[in-house]
């Protein structure tokens, strides 16, 4: 079987990769088939190759990861794609709504799984790892219960951090670790929805942090403004844990870098917003994590450059203005 899962946050695709990683242990000693963005390739081949055949290349009749609603398969569908959609029944449940239309999409969903067209995790998996999410919308992985699945995650745990903390991880060539990045903390604020950790609140908090951003993220230019030092890194998903490992600390918001770093170090704070702990944060993690204490979370994920607001009505998260969260995400050690 060959499943794509090209599409989606990076984050996503890491947690898939690490969950189909322990499944396939736990079900079968051929290997599944896993297409991936063409920029994390090498770095998927070189952590998950052992046990999964990763490529980049289309396969149209893969079994697709998909973030779309229902509305927007069926054409697809018709012609003969099938899909898998991990978050179709989170979405409905924490959308905190009663309505026809929700009701409708929930019965939908589930006819579209029962003839096998769109694959759908069960509802109750919705409040676990997403990990475990992502692997229960399979129907081949359907039977694997949570305890097995837990248990090969924390078996596997050990063998994909040696992996990430190796001398072999793939790194961008324009790579430049700052001397001095052993002293300080290095912060990942960046997020395409409302964990961003905003300027303001990162001047105020951390101003002797060193913060880190993609090349070509326009939101460094906020962060240069206030004053605050800064760092790129690259394409290479292994320069997240080159940075990360090179410093005292590491705090990352609930984004790709955060996953990274909950399977390679322990001097690290994941800062949450949106999700609880159990569901977004691997049950492996061993360093700190500040869970949101915002009253309307869980919230639906909601783009940053397309909502000016959040689900709840915020241009920022209500957690940014918290002072209990504000001290807790300080914290180190």
């Amino acid at each position: 079987m060959k499943v794509d899962i090209s599409i989606g946050g990076l984050g996503d695709v890491w947690m898939r990769l690490a969950a189909f990683y322990s499944a396939v242990a736990l079900t079968s000693d051929e290997k599944l088939g896993v297409i991936v963005p063409a920029k994390v390739l090498d770095f998927a081949k070189y952590v998950f190759s052992d046990r999964l055949e990763i490529s980049s290349e289309p396969d149209s009749s893969a079994i697709e990861f998909v973030t779309l609603g229902i509305k927007d398969l069926a054409r697809p569908i018709l012609s003969g794609k099938r899909f898998a959609a991990p978050y179709a029944r989170a979405v409905i449940r924490d959308r905190k709504s009663e309505s026809l239309k929700q009701k409708l999409n929930a019965k939908l969903y589930f006819l579209a799984n029962e003839l096998g067209l769109i694959q759908v995790a069960p509802w109750d998996a919705i409040d676990e790892y997403q990990g475990f999410l992502e692997v229960t919308t399979l129907n081949v992985f359907k039977g694997i219960s949570k305890e097995e699945f837990y248990d090969q995650v924390a078996l596997d745990f050990p063998k994909l951090r040696e992996k990430l903390m190796a001398d072999a991880l793939p790194i961008s060539e324009e790579l430049t670790i700052p001397s001095h990045l052993a002293e300080k903390t290095i912060v990942f604020p960046t997020g395409t929805s409302r964990q961003f950790m905003p300027a303001w609140w990162a001047k105020k908090h951390m101003p002797e942090a060193v913060f880190a951003f993609f090349f070509k993220d326009p939101d460094i230019k906020e962060f240069l403004e206030a004053g605050l030092e800064t760092v790129h890194f690259y394409t290479e998903p292994g320069d997240v844990v080159a940075l990360a490992k090179s410093a005292r600390w590491a705090v990352s918001t609930d984004s790709f870098p955060s996953h990274l770093l909950q399977f390679s170090i322990t001097n690290a704070t994941i800062l949450l917003t949106e999700l609880a702990r159990k569901r977004i944060v691997s049950p492996c993690f061993t360093g700190r994590v500040v869970e949101s204490m915002a009253p309307c979370h869980p919230c639906l994920k909601m783009a940053r450059g397309s909502e000016p607001l959040c689900q709840a009505g915020y241009v920022d998260c209500l957690n940014w203005s918290n002072p209990v969260y504000s001290s807790e995400a300080c914290l180190q050690g």
